[in-house]
């Protein structure tokens, strides 16, 4: 299952504490600065988000932040053939850019380069992809030694304890997903989606979309990430995305949090992301029956 709500989260926490700096003596004048969210996801059609960034002490409301009537080109490379595409806002979903002309094959595909270019109110943004990455799926899930069953399905989730069973051996989430020698980078992605789930109508709960905690590897085809890090009972999300270089230096460098942070960015003319990649998904239900 492909899932885009992580990456809203990601920049925010990476870009939105950062926009406004200080030294020692006086206060920097704030300067906005628009964000682009351009993840490619292989397999779909293109789609982005423009918003832009807000004052360090300013409420955040996304839908304030949308960039709308923006210019919006997307080139695609493969091998000696280059195709243009034009992206024009969704009139249902302020700041989502996507191809708007019927019969057009806008698919993302792996090992194309992209470029896009993106212009609005006298700003202009400019950004290459590296080849898009190859496809990434998981393919077993381990709660020690025993195998997950029903990891994909939100309604007959599995149920796992905090802090596992000693029957089972060290309390770690073991995750393993398909090898392929065109991957750059994965990245790991845990977020709480729901707390106290079996009490609540699913429905009637606004929806957690911050990550708990995030990893990137460069290497590797497996993660154990151990339950110190999921400090919340519900259910869980999480997400293992394929990545190119440019995605890889991004997560890498991006501390949600940190007021000071700059991720590094391949965007030229503003802030943010363009990349093409994968992403898989699957969930868990976590319980605490640990006694006070």
């Amino acid at each position: 299952m492909k899932i885009r709500h992580f990456l809203l989260a990601l920049l925010c926490a990476g870009l939105l504490f950062g926009v406004m700096g200080c030294d020692e003596s006086t206060e920097q004048e704030y300067r906005e600065q628009i964000v682009l969210q351009g993840y490619l996801f292989i397999h779909q059609p293109m789609s982005i988000r423009l918003s832009h960034t807000l004052p360090f002490d300013a409420f955040y409301d996304p839908s304030a932040a949308n960039v709308s009537g923006a210019d919006v080109t997307i080139w695609s490379f493969d091998g000696s053939e280059t195709r243009e595409y034009s992206l024009a806002e969704d009139t249902l979903a302020p700041g989502i850019y996507r191809v708007q002309e019927s019969g057009v094959d806008d698919t993302v595909r792996t090992g194309s380069v992209y470029s896009i270019r993106v212009e609005s109110g006298g700003s202009v943004l400019t950004a290459e992809s590296g080849p898009a990455a190859p496809p990434i799926w998981l393919q077993s899930v381990y709660y020690g030694e025993r195998q997950l069953e029903d990891y994909r399905d939100t309604v007959a989730v599995d149920t796992l304890e905090f802090g596992g069973h000693t029957e089972y051996g060290e309390p770690y989430l073991i995750f393993f997903w398909n090898h392929d020698e065109r991957r750059e980078a994965s990245n790991i992605v845990v977020q709480n989606l729901v707390p106290n789930w079996y009490d609540n109508e699913v429905e009637s709960v606004v929806k957690n979309e911050w990550p708990i905690a995030f990893w990137t590897m460069k290497e590797g085809d497996a993660f154990a990430m151990p339950w110190l890090v999921v400090g919340f009972t519900g259910l869980h999300r999480v997400t293992v995305m394929s990545c190119d270089e440019n995605a890889y230096n991004y997560f890498m460098t991006n501390i949600p949090g940190e007021a000071s942070n700059y991720p590094n960015s391949n965007v030229r003319g503003g802030l943010g992301l363009f990349t093409a990649l994968d992403a898989d998904t699957i969930y868990f239900y976590l319980k605490d029956d640990i006694e006070e």
